[in-house]
């Protein structure tokens, strides 16, 4: 009886490593494919943060900054001689120098004439 208990262990024993051996063997090359696409990856990850921006988008960068602070100076250089008239009321085809003058000379009372045909 023995005999027959060691033959089916041996059969059970065959089956499990025939059956979880070649799963292991998949397993195994799985985690070798991921282990490989993770070592390209942090590769990559390094050529990305060793990358210093080229001469070119250095230029474009200057450049860009450059327009920035000159659109900047030219509103505030626009504005410089603006005058801003709140609570005067605003139709849709007003002359809006005539509304001006009237506001300046009636209503404040400041005198201000203007040296053209309006």
């Amino acid at each position: 009886m023995n005999a027959k208990i060691d033959i089916m262990e041996d059969k059970i024993v065959t089956s499990i490593k025939e059956t979880l051996g070649g799963r292991i063997d998949q397993l195994e090359g799985k985690v070798l494919d991921l282990e490989l696409e993770n070592q390209k990856l942090k590769e990559e990850l390094d050529r990305i943060k060793q990358d210093k921006p080229s001469g070119e988008s250095k230029q474009m960068a200057t450049r860009m900054m450059t327009a920035e602070r000159r659109i900047v100076e030219l509103e505030q250089y626009s504005r410089n001689s603006s005058i801003k008239m709140m609570g005067v009321p605003e139709d849709e085809k007003e002359d809006t120098w005539a509304k001006v003058l009237l506001v300046l000379n009636e209503k404040l009372e400041v005198k201000v004439s203007v040296g053209w045909e309006m």
